[in-house]
């Protein structure tokens, strides 16, 4: 029994983190589609990439629209990423289905 409620505790302690969260948690609904350089400079600087984000990094928006978005890695690495290489997470809007690509997506 004592180790019902340590486990329950745990649990509900864990779970006040992630809803205390300024974003619920759900900020970082975009994924990448393809291996990107991060250009941290700006979305056409000159020196090479400090950052490479490989396919399936979790990222949100923090700017963008045209051919490149500016966005914050989940351990809030910030830079600017292709926009064609964002798609959203189809969980992340219920009820919508299959979404597209962030650069394709209508109503940006």
């Amino acid at each position: 029994m004592r180790r019902l409620i340590s486990f329950t505790g745990l649990l509900v302690w864990t779970l006040a983190g992630c809803a205390g969260s300024p974003d619920g948690g759900t900020a970082y609904n975009f994924f990448l589609t393809e291996d990107v350089n991060l250009m941290m400079k700006g979305p056409q600087q000159d020196t090479p990439a400090e950052e490479h984000l490989a396919t399936g990094t979790r990222v949100r928006i923090l700017n963008g629209g045209g051919a490149s978005t500016l966005v914050e890695t989940v351990d809030r690495k910030q830079g600017w990423v292709p926009s064609s290489a964002l798609k959203m997470q189809e969980d992340s809007i219920p009820g919508t289905g299959p979404t597209g690509s962030f650069g394709s997506h209508s109503g940006w």
